[in-house]
């Protein structure tokens, strides 16, 4: 394949956008970690703490950006008016129809300032006196490049990125003045508030390198716009002949810039500035691994799934990797390097970045303890490598062949359009599915640490880790989604190398091999229903002193463990017989209201006297399976239809016991420890084939 036409890349809109993107990100994650996390607790709130954090930013910036204008003078008046006429001429010619004020600053600054609509251009004398000593094409090139800074949004996102800057150093020095208060008064060890202050350090550092990059990236697109019109006087200010006169002014100008090597080599040769792209897929992954922590935190005792996690933190991703791998492949034909090189590079900055952001993140009180992020087991480990280099590798396929119609590679529409649609789809979906395994890994891992929970149907498989995979592969292997994205992948790549023959087949074959699956699914006749009953506990008597009733099981009833636990109804050790419950009298043996039951334990170690059913099927809205978020077991939720009713029934029986009946064999009868108002019962200490079978059995009424 012949490298493009090596045609200069002006502009790259998306690089400078997402870049500043990425900086956002990161600093609003560092204030939000400092302001919930760090600080001490505010009766308002950590919102408002987070504003607080924030407000000084764009503060500190605006009045940092007025104090540097007042120390300048207008040019008007001074020996410097036809330098200031001629730099008003090149602004018309640039197309700045603004109100641009020239100022007159110090030594050789040269800095733009001011609002978008009304900006300030700064020149140092040392600058505006090449243009009366005969060196004025070095002067225009100069004049150009920050006439450059004002053209589109530059400026307007150099104040943001700037504010930016401002609320990272901020939310720094608070931290810092946290921690060392928290060291004084003893409120932690001094190894653990070195360990934090060290992630906390990282993630800032992260934030400071993305700031870096892009005014980087900023300044060396303004060279470009620059040369245009002068790039040999551009050129030979930033040569090595240390003879030249406006060299010392010009190296000045240079001291807050790029070194003048490298935004030299940039105008030489304009690709390179595209061989970065590693280096800013590692730091995007950085963030991405902290962030994947940050969800997992979230979903820790809630009902939010892992997998949605994974697709708000995959897709923007990778987005970001997609357009850093077209720039990389760009450079890699341009230089005739083939295009596996910087895909495997990409790839390998992906990975490191997702494992690194998890250890590094501060974001989660799960970091540091080897709970969170990538899990370090060579399976996770593996399949987070396969991932980011897959994913690079099959980016760098589609874009490959985009590099002759785009050779100046400064069209990302069209490259968005080709392989970004596709790449939020797979990116969304392979995300979702790797942090779904990592979270239910986690979660085994700390279901399964102590002894008090080996009888669980998880632990007592003997490997906890392939009883997770297994059901993982279970739910993600043969579904609709997996089939799409199997013919995303290859529709997306035969379409690149305009086959589009085999990719609508691959495509067609995805949608009847989808449609076979739900069919055959529908198809499957529905299990006999369940009948679900809640009912009071009035009396519990260990079996050893009352025979419990002889009582059949249902087959498909869970198994004694059942007992053990419910999730979000507190389990603590069973009620004794001889203490009443929420003060209600103790029933007498053999005495069982109108309405209620005498029944056994799941295990049998207790005779149970129960009160009317106060919750059947007909109260139910829904009955769902999923995995614990928190300890990664599986369990059965069921959401009732008047969320009062279930809150007026544990508010009645706080202190007391409620029984959860399936064919009126008991599963559990955990006690309420609070009323329960979020509408919800979850039930642990199923297996996962009877979690998902009742999940189906039982009715909605």
């Amino acid at each position: 394949m012949t490298a493009p036409s090596r045609t200069d890349p002006r502009v790259f809109p998306s690089e400078t956008g997402w870049l500043l993107a990425l900086l956002a990100v990161a600093v609003l994650a560092n204030a939000w970690f400092v302001a919930s996390v760090v600080l001490p607790p505010s009766t308002a709130g950590s919102w408002t703490q987070f504003v607080m954090l924030l407000a000084p930013g764009p503060a500190m910036y605006y009045y940092a950006t007025r104090l540097r204008v007042r120390r300048t003078r207008p040019v008007t008046g001074t020996r410097f008016s036809e330098a200031a006429r001629r730099v008003r001429e090149l602004a018309e010619r640039a197309g700045i129809t603004d109100r641009l004020e020239v100022r007159l600053g110090t030594g050789a600054r040269a800095f733009v300032a001011g609002m978008p609509d009304r900006p300030v251009l700064v020149l140092g004398p040392e600058l505006l006196a090449l243009y009366d000593i005969g060196r004025r094409p070095v002067f225009e090139a100069v004049v150009r490049h920050e006439l450059a800074h004002l053209r589109g949004s530059d400026l307007r996102w150099y104040q943001f990125a700037t504010a930016l800057r401002f609320t990272n150093a901020y939310t720094a020095c608070w931290l810092v003045f946290v921690l060392a208060l928290a060291l004084a008064v003893e409120q932690g060890t001094a190894s653990e508030l070195v360990i934090t202050a060290v992630r906390c350090a990282a993630m800032v550092l992260v934030a400071e390198l993305v700031a870096r990059v892009f005014l980087r990236v900023r300044e060396h697109h303004a060279d470009l716009h620059a040369a245009d019109a002068g790039r040999a006087a551009l050129l030979a200010a930033l040569g090595p002949d240390p003879t030249a006169s406006p060299r010392a002014a010009v190296r000045a100008w240079l001291r807050r810039h790029p070194g003048a090597g490298r935004r030299a080599a940039a105008l030489v040769e304009p690709g390179v500035l595209l061989a970065s792209a590693p280096g800013q897929v590692l730091l995007g992954a950085l963030l991405g691994g902290s962030l994947l922590v940050v969800g997992q935190q979230v979903a820790l005792g809630s009902t939010v799934p892992p997998a949605l996690v994974g697709v708000l933190v995959g897709v923007p991703l990778t987005l970001f990797v997609t357009l850093a791998v077209w720039r990389a492949v760009w450079h890699a034909m341009l230089t005739g390097t083939r295009w596996v090189v910087p895909a495997l590079s990409c790839g390998a900055a992906l990975f490191a970045g997702l494992v690194l952001g998890g250890v590094l993140s501060p974001y989660s009180r799960l970091a540091g303890s080897g709970l969170a992020g990538i899990p370090p087991a060579p399976g996770p480990l593996l399949a987070t490598a396969v991932l980011a280099v897959g994913l690079c590798c099959w980016l760098a396929a589609v874009v490959a062949p985009r590099t002759h119609a785009d050779p100046t590679a400064a069209r990302s529409g069209g490259v968005l359009t080709a392989a970004g649609l596709a790449a939020l789809y797979v990116g969304g979906w392979a995300f979702a599915v790797l942090w779904t395994w990592c979270a239910r890994l986690l979660g085994a891992r700390v279901a399964c640490s102590g002894d008090a929970h080996q009888a669980e149907p998880l632990c007592a498989s003997g490997d906890p880790a392939a009883f997770v995979t297994r059901e993982v592969l279970r739910e993600y292997a043969a579904t609709p989604y997996s089939l799409a994205a199997v013919a995303v992948l290859a529709g997306a790549l035969l379409l690149a190398r305009r086959r589009p023959v085999p990719a609508a087949a691959a495509l067609v074959s995805a949608v009847l091999a989808a449609a076979v699956l739900v069919v055959t699914d529908r198809a499957v006749p529905p299990p006999p229903p369940v009948r679900l009953e809640f009912r009071a506990v009035l009396d519990a008597t260990p079996a050893s002193q009352l025979p419990c009733p002889p009582a059949g099981r249902p087959s498909s009833a869970p198994s004694a463990s059942a007992a053990s636990s419910a999730a979000r109804l507190p389990v603590p050790s069973p009620v004794p017989s001889s203490v009443p419950s929420s003060g209600l009298p103790v029933v007498p043996p053999g005495a069982v209201p109108a309405g209620g039951l005498v029944a056994c334990a799941a295990d049998g170690s207790e005779r149970l006297v129960l009160g009317p059913v106060e919750l059947d099927n007909d109260d139910v809205r829904a009955a769902e399976f999923e995995f614990s978020g928190s300890t990664g077991d599986p369990q059965l939720v069921v959401t009732f239809s008047d969320p009062a009713a279930w809150e007026s029934l544990t508010t009645r029986q706080t202190g007391a016991r409620v029984a959860i009946l399936l064919d009126d064999a008991v599963v559990v009868a955990p006690q309420i420890i609070e009323p329960l108002r979020d509408g919800t019962a979850v039930i642990t200490g199923l297996t996962p084939d009877e979690a998902r079978d009742l999940a189906d059995r039982i009715t909605p009424g």
